[in-house]
């Protein structure tokens, strides 16, 4: 009996992995996980775009285009509605 005990004994450490590879594998798959960690932050660290990149012709298209139209003729100050909404309050207020 005792033979068929060491022979399911050794067929069941040969399917088992060693705890000493499978630390190493570990902590190989940390060390790999962190430099790519400290990599990413050193890119991260660094400006994406240029200096007034933002700043340029292509990216106030549309503020410069929206204050043209809104001083074209005919067309109201959308301001207007806001100071009129408040001088309609004051006199109001005064009538009262």
């Amino acid at each position: 009996m005792a033979f068929i005990m060491e022979f399911v004994e050794h067929f069941i450490r040969a399917g088992m992995e060693d705890p000493r590879d499978r630390d190493e594998r570990s902590a190989a798959r940390i060390r790999k996980t962190k430099a790519k960690c400290e990599e990413l932050k050193s890119m991260w660290a660094q400006p994406v775009k240029a200096y007034g990149y933002w700043g340029s012709d292509r990216f106030n298209h549309k503020y410069l285009m929206d204050l043209r139209h809104s001083n074209l003729s005919g067309r109201q100050n959308p301001y207007d509605t806001v100071t009129r909404v408040a001088a309609n309050a004051a006199t109001e207020a005064v009538r009262e």
